[in-house]
């Protein structure tokens, strides 16, 4: 089940920690861009966790830029499923769940950048429909990096 969960709650640093883990073994320091668990808690971050069972499985951020110079938009961050449980397709439902709960405010783009070693999400993200783009907000051009958005309009 896909329920809003807090940063504090029970298995988000288990999670964090995996991804920090796969992203650094895949990554140069420079190119890993990671949202620590402090600023998940804040009030521009929603989060979206799948749980069965009582435990968390995975989790996507939604980090509402509504106030910048940029036109508004929700970048998502730290999309990440529990090592034991890749592969069933909760990726993919957090994505489906964090585009529904961006479509239901009234910011309409949605922007992530990910790892071009990450095959699998980027994956998802083109099925969904997000086409690449240039970096945006405080990104900088890195090969190792994929910008990418979607326009819910």
């Amino acid at each position: 089940m896909i329920k809003r969960i807090n940063f504090d709650d029970d298995g988000v640093n288990v999670l964090l920690t995996q991804s920090d883990q796969y992203l650094m073994a895949l990554y140069p320091s420079e190119s890993c861009h990671l949202m620590s668990a402090s600023a998940l808690n804040n009030n521009h971050v929603d989060l979206l966790g799948y749980q069965h069972n009582g435990k968390l499985l995975g989790m996507i951020a939604m980090v509402n830029y509504a106030t910048t110079s940029d036109a508004a938009y929700v970048e998502l961050k730290r999309w990440v499923v529990h090592e034991s449980a890749r592969d069933k397709g909760i990726g993919r439902q957090l994505m489906h769940a964090a585009i529904n709960a961006v479509a239901q405010t009234t910011t309409k783009v949605i922007r992530v950048e990910t790892g071009i070693h990450q095959p699998d999400a980027i994956k998802v993200l083109e099925q969904e429909g997000f086409v690449r783009r240039e970096p945006f907000g405080s990104y900088t051009d890195d090969p190792l990096s994929m910008y990418l958005q979607l326009n819910l309009e």
